[in-house]
């Protein structure tokens, strides 16, 4: 919640909409719908899937700029789709 807080602050913009896998995380869910002054969109629990294709996608780029890693590589939740 820290860092789409934080991007609601900074950007004034008070739409929020969160899908895939992380929309039907309970607690996020509750806590989104106490942000009166937000307008949040959450699809129904079970529209919320795996984000896999997301994954797929972010990877398939990285492929392509040749940024290829071993097994080894630890997953970062910052890095970019693009």
């Amino acid at each position: 919640m820290t860092k789409l807080e934080r991007a609601v602050e900074v950007t004034g913009i008070r739409k929020v909409a969160i899908s895939g896998g992380v929309a039907a995380n309970r607690g996020l869910r509750e806590a989104l719908m106490k942000k009166k002054d937000w307008m949040v969109f959450i699809p129904p629990a079970i529209r919320c899937t795996d984000n896999a294709v997301m994954i797929a996608a972010a990877a398939f780029n990285r492929y392509q700029k040749g940024d290829i890693s071993d097994l080894l590589l630890a997953p970062n939740p910052s890095w970019t789709l693009v």
